[in-house]
């Protein structure tokens, strides 16, 4: 009961490992990867961030995953501000469009096709595509064009006519294939528009993936179990 986002995310776990009846029937040691001072610390950051919203946003929720990039355990879980309010695990099954997260992505797919490379040039311009159906003209979040640059100040500026022209010469397919590597799961709508991360997907993936990134692309699945004793 002290913490519900965590637990109860380890109890899904059990039934889906061993079903219902043995987890329900007791008797079961637990050992979870769960670091009590880590996930308070986790729970205080997410309600002060939380409040710090102005009420015309309407913002009135979060979640918050942390996991060890060495072994992949999940040390903190916060799935909403408020358990007994809303028992649904934002953490785990909120599935937000990821945004400029994704573009990671894309740029990686380059790097595995040998089509860029971090000093590849660039340039952050207009540009339109056919979609079969009408003409998509992505912009930059700021209206703004800045002309030739690396791929690497690209992706650190997050510029989204640079990204999308990558993504559309790899593929939208390469770039998902790219995303199921790193971690991503969740569905993936093979349109151009999700090249600037309009798929939803929840934070533990996101945290996997990125995680993925920090292992210099080893993979590792996310656990919130050490081990089950009987």
């Amino acid at each position: 009961s002290k913490y519900p986002y965590f637990v109860t995310h380890v109890i899904q776990q059990l039934v889906d490992e061993y079903g219902e009846d043995v987890v329900r029937r007791g008797g079961l040691k637990v050992f979870t990867t769960l670091d009590p001072d880590v996930q308070a610390a986790a729970e205080k950051i997410l309600e002060e961030k939380v409040k710090s919203f102005p009420s015309y946003t309407q913002v009135n929720n979060g979640a918050l995953v942390m996991l060890s990039v060495e072994n992949a355990e999940i040390i903190a879980m916060v799935g909403g501000v408020d358990f007994k309010k809303n028992q649904y695990n934002n953490a785990t099954q909120a599935k937000r469009a990821a945004g400029s997260q994704f573009k990671p992505f894309v740029y990686l797919t380059g790097f595995r096709k040998g089509i860029i490379t971090p000093e590849s040039m660039i340039s952050d311009k207009p540009v339109s595509f056919n979609t079969g159906y009408s003409i998509w003209h992505p912009h930059n979040w700021d209206g703004r064009y800045m002309g030739p640059m690396t791929i690497r100040k690209a992706l650190t500026l997050s510029r989204n006519t640079p990204t999308v022209q990558i993504g559309m010469k790899v593929g939208i397919d390469e770039v998902i294939q790219t995303a199921r590597l790193a971690g991503i799961e969740s569905p993936i709508d093979r349109n151009f528009s999700s090249l600037l991360g309009s798929s939803g997907i929840p934070p533990i993936e996101v945290a996997t993936a990125f995680s993925t990134f920090a292992r210099n692309g080893v993979y590792m699945k996310p656990t919130v179990i050490r081990r089950v004793e009987n």
